[in-house]
């Protein structure tokens, strides 16, 4: 009788192994809350109640048997400033993480497979019983960090600059200084110096033998800091979430979340596991159409396209925008253009982004494209329209059941209605075991840390709820 009432009120630990001299437990979990309760104190409540739950672990005894190694958390726009203030000691008190890391967006994922406000945590935990904890930061399963404006120089390379002539002594001052200048750093007339510099919290993950995955919350401006990313651990998957501003909000420009602190721009990331992820995910675009096939680029300079190459008569093109989107001559019709791979077979080439044209004429053959990266003579680009209505089509993930979907999507910043910013999920699907975030500034995915901000846009990958 006694065994029999163990059992029911304390569920059995996982196993564990030895390793050296401590022991490590066999497994550990992933656990999902959501909730939209009007107050965030009593949101974190329910997504706690639920996560319990989860672990089949009764309340009283959950913080015993389980220590939650990382927090990642977006919260929607919608609850006030000194709630948002209060965030980080509320963590603290409810689950005590090791590390956490959040930020503020537009709409969060629930578990009825619909966006809207409210609260989304994906927490990892292990048992606690655990007799031999790590003793330093760089043996933990989680390693966090951030970066603001008041420890890193970065150039905004999408918000407007200005040029300005300087007074004729500096001309000759600049000539004396050319010649001393490093020209190395600049490697082409259209792309920034780089002088972001990543923390030293990282250097220890160049020597793991698995390059870590990472997920991230990142300010509108986080391409400089991704490209560093990009160059110290070039095979690591790199998701992200382009928060919110929310200078109206609380007055800070954006707000970030990392362990007790709040950031106010810049990026805060987690790296971690990479075998956490059961399946990497795809981006998906329903609500674009192709238009024709794509275009070989013969001249360019930055982000413009100058010129299309020969076997591409910009006659076509025209013919084909005004058959298959009337709105084109309005003016109101969206275009977009992927860019494509050319070291893959024409027809199997995979897309380095979709990005909107801003300016130019696809007719004339000019375009320039809302990007940072650079394009190069070669390239190829295919271009988009959104014809209407847009086409909605059912998308699943690879995963079991079992899995976690972690969806980032991005929404319609120009939209007059909110029910296409708070509809259900591309997938349309129930899954009690989700997270997700959507906001008007995108987010981030994949190996080169491509940004999206094409609207209805979305990625999913899965994570192991149960990760052995």
């Amino acid at each position: 009788m006694h065994s029999i009432l163990t059992r029911r009120l304390y569920p059995r630990l996982p196993s564990f192994r030895r390793q050296g001299t401590s022991w490590l437990p066999v497994r550990t979990l992933w656990l999902t809350g959501q909730s939209s309760a009007p107050t965030l104190h009593d949101a974190l409540t329910t997504c706690r109640t639920q996560m319990q739950h989860q672990a089949n672990t009764p309340q009283s005894i959950f913080p015993k048997f389980w220590r939650c190694d990382c927090i990642l958390l977006v919260v929607s726009a919608d609850y006030p400033s000194p709630d948002l203030e209060q965030l980080p000691q509320w963590i603290r008190q409810c689950f005590d993480p090791r590390v956490f890391a959040g930020g503020v967006v537009d709409r969060v994922a629930m578990a009825n497979g619909s966006w809207s406000s409210g609260v989304n945590i994906l927490a990892h935990v292990t048992p606690s019983s655990n007799a031999t904890p790590a003793a330093d930061s760089d043996s933990l399963p989680f390693t966090l960090f951030q970066m603001d404006d008041t420890v890193m120089f970065r150039r905004h390379l999408k918000d407007v600059q200005v040029g300005r002539w300087q007074r004729p002594h500096r001309y000759r001052r600049l000539a004396e200084e050319n010649r001393t200048m490093e020209w190395a750093r600049f490697q082409t007339v259209s792309q920034a110096d780089n002088a972001v510099e990543l923390p030293t919290t990282l250097d220890h993950l160049q020597r793991t033998s698995r390059p870590p995955a990472f997920f991230l919350f990142a300010d509108h401006e986080p391409y400089q800091i991704v490209q560093k990313l990009n160059q110290q651990f070039p095979e690591s998957n790199k998701y992200g979430v382009l928060t919110t501003a929310t200078p109206f909000l609380n007055g800070r420009p954006y707000t970030l979340f990392h362990n007790d602190g709040i950031q106010s721009n810049g990026l805060v990331g987690v790296a971690f596991d990479p075998r956490h992820i059961a399946f990497p995910g795809q981006i998906h675009h329903p609500q674009l159409a192709p238009l024709g096939t794509p275009l070989a680029i013969a001249r360019c300079r930055g982000n413009v396209v100058l010129e299309f190459g020969k076997d591409n008569d910009p006659r076509t093109l025209a013919s084909l925008l005004r058959t298959t989107t009337p709105v084109y001559q309005d003016k109101s019709a969206r275009l977009y253009a992927g860019i494509l791979r050319t070291d893959n077979p024409p027809d199997e080439r995979a897309e380095l982004g979709v990005y909107q044209i801003i300016g130019g004429d696809p007719v004339k053959g000019t375009i320039v494209l809302d990007t940072v990266q650079e394009l190069q003579p070669g390239q190829y680009i295919q271009l988009y329209h959104t014809p209407p209505p847009p086409a909605h089509t059912a998308v699943t993930t690879s995963g079991s059941c079992s899995d976690i979907a972690v969806t980032l999507r991005a929404i319609d910043s120009e939209s007059d209605s909110m029910d296409a910013n708070q509809g259900r999920h591309s997938n349309s699907s129930t899954n009690p075991r989700c997270f997700g975030a959507a906001t008007t500034k995108g987010f981030i995915y994949g190996q080169h840390a491509l940004d999206c901000a094409v609207p209805e846009s979305f990625i999913t990958l899965d994570i192991h709820s149960d990760f052995s």
